[in-house]
């Protein structure tokens, strides 16, 4: 009988265990970036991408990242 309740006890705690790590896990999700804007006429047809580490969106020309806000 005794061991029976362990082990439902031990289940249980690994339930709830599970369940904090999953709403840690979303609680740390990053937001989507904001909508891009327009395609700036300067950007010869390079491709608008979101810096992840600026939280702006950009072009990248000759290797260098320029943000259009």
């Amino acid at each position: 009988m005794r061991l029976s309740k362990i082990v439902a006890s031990a289940a249980v705690a690994g339930g709830v265990a599970a369940g904090m790590g999953l709403a840690a896990a979303t609680a740390n999700a990053e937001p989507a970036p904001p909508p891009a804007p327009g395609q700036p006429a300067w950007a010869n047809g390079s491709p608008q991408v979101w810096d992840q580490g600026w939280q702006r969106w950009g072009v990248w020309l000759n290797g260098i990242f320029v943000p259009t806000f």
